[in-house]
């Protein structure tokens, strides 16, 4: 699964872009330096410098974008549909898929990071078990979920770097970037993305069953039957269901009719979904 999330991502349209960039340039216009840089003070504990302070740099890449209302955007924070199942394993594929490739170009020595990233596609490997399995990953204490949390471990992973980056010499630092990262925007968020529509069949009576469309092409990447039920991400429709973006849904009747489409929600006008 791990895999087939990694192709995913880099033959996607975000994954292409964020590697055609990378190909360009290491350092990133201080226009697009919206984040703060976190580094070492001492063995124990860090510091954060503002993200003013970061056109001090000379060269610098935003590895987390910017946080929306919670909701991490930008490259590399490439995280799926918003209400795929696969969301935020997906976060931690694309993360070190796109952390290793920068390091090697970078010539950061592997053995800088590597425990650092080594933990971080561990915790994504344990996210993507919870997915397939989450009736057998039982509850998390507030501890655990603190030490698994991906942000705590990717932090630790930009300290490390950032460490090694700033000890070098001029003419290094000059064209090996420091990792920035990016304080919350919260603003006026109450609302979960998406919109809420009331869902029925045409004609009425069928059971809907719907899946995001991401997580339908992975199920047949995977060489899963995509309609089947061992495809993770299926939910039963009952009545009303907050949607975004693309879906594939099945309608089946009592009297043995069954419809299987495709549904594309966004620039629909009204609340109400009739499916044939």
């Amino acid at each position: 699964m791990y895999r087939a999330l990694q192709k995913e991502f880099l033959e996607g349209p975000q994954g292409k872009e964020l590697f055609a960039r990378l190909g360009a340039t290491l350092c990133q216009p201080k226009s697009e330096r919206r984040g703060d840089i976190y580094r070492l003070d001492s063995a124990s504990s860090f510091s954060t410098i503002t993200g003013a302070a970061a056109d001090a740099y000379p060269c610098a890449q935003l590895i987390e974008g910017t946080p929306v209302c919670g909701q991490l955007e930008g490259p590399p924070y490439f995280q799926g549909p918003a209400d795929s199942v696969w969301r935020l394993p997906m976060h931690g594929v694309a993360y070190a898929t796109y952390v290793r490739e920068l390091a090697r170009r970078a010539s950061i020595p592997p053995g800088e990071i590597e425990a650092e990233l080594a933990d971080i596609e561990e915790g994504t490997l344990a996210s993507i078990q919870r997915t397939l399995s989450p009736s057998a990953a039982g509850p998390d204490s507030m501890r655990t979920r603190l030490v698994n949390n991906p942000a705590t471990k990717e932090l630790s992973l930009m300290v490390k770097w950032n460490a090694y980056v700033l000890a070098l010499p001029d003419a290094q630092r000059a064209t090996t970037p420091v990792l920035l990262s990016a304080r919350p925007v919260w603003g006026q968020c109450y609302n979960s993305p998406g919109t809420e529509y009331l869902v029925r069949s045409v004609p009425p009576g069928a059971m809907i069953r719907i899946i995001q469309d991401f997580d339908w092409r992975l199920c047949g990447a995977l060489k899963q039957d995509p309609w089947g039920d061992k495809c993770v991400g299926w939910t039963v429709v009952v009545a009303k269901r907050v949607l975004i973006g693309t879906y594939r849904y099945e309608a089946q009747w009592q009297d043995g009719k069954r419809s299987r489409q495709v549904l594309n929600v966004d620039g629909r006008t009204g609340d109400t979904l009739d499916l044939p």
